[in-house]
């Protein structure tokens, strides 16, 4: 229902097509540099996610919702078999989309998947519930009144996420040094997801920034089996 409102760009020529979910906070340019490398051989759809960059919304969208959003955008726009890529909270999304049986080829990068909170953190929440003492995240303090309630309602539905529905082989890619979603929450995606093979890069938050050749690679050859 939110497709037609989604701002993309699409580059390259192929007989392949390869769609690109950006993270929080970020737009299509994200990728744009790193979509240089498919040119030659795949179709390449750099969105906007809804609230982001230049896709219009005054709703407060679910996983859901954004899910939906993607798989109408796919079939209104008639691109055949595409590849999902989701970075971040572009991952999130994917995951959602696997979870409600939409058979599309997926892989996540450094996708929080789970919310594995570090003891620093706990003890900001702790020092929250006992003194209202408020510690927000950077991108929740970056974020419009919209966004933050699109963050909160999202992040409630991660973890509502059942990872025994997502029966798909899919890839997880993650930074050996990341530290925006710790490598121990890939791991555990990685545990839970029986179909998943998680290809470690050494990186931070940005992999395919970080190691784009190596990254490419990795896409390609799943794209072809």
């Amino acid at each position: 229902m939110y497709y037609k409102n989604i701002y993309y760009l699409k580059r390259g020529i192929g007989t392949k097509n390869i769609i690109f979910l950006h993270g929080w906070g970020g737009d299509s340019n994200q990728f744009l540099a790193f979509s240089n490398l498919f040119l030659n051989n795949y179709n390449v759809y750099l969105l906007d996610l809804p609230a982001f960059g230049k896709s219009y919304t005054d709703a407060v969208l679910s996983l859901e919702d954004y899910g939906n959003a993607i798989d109408d955008f796919i079939k209104g726009n008639k691109i055949f078999n595409p590849i999902i890529i989701g970075h971040s909270f572009g991952g999130r999304i994917a995951l959602k989309m696997l979870e409600s049986n939409m058979n599309y080829k997926t892989i996540l990068i450094s996708t929080p998947g789970f919310d594995l909170k570090s003891l620093k953190t706990r003890i900001k929440l702790m020092l929250n519930k006992m003194f209202n003492v408020k510690f927000p995240s950077k991108d929740y303090k970056n974020a419009n009144q919209l966004r933050r309630k699109i963050m909160n309602r999202c992040m409630l539905d991660t973890k509502k996420i059942d990872y025994k529905k997502i029966t798909q082989n899919l890839i997880i890619i993650h930074g050996t040094k990341d530290k925006t979603v710790k490598p121990r929450v890939a791991k555990k995606m990685n545990k839970k997801i029986k179909k998943s093979h998680l290809i470690w890069i050494k990186g931070e938050h940005f992999p395919y920034l970080d190691e784009p050749v190596k990254v490419y690679k990795v896409i390609n050859y799943y794209a072809n089996i």
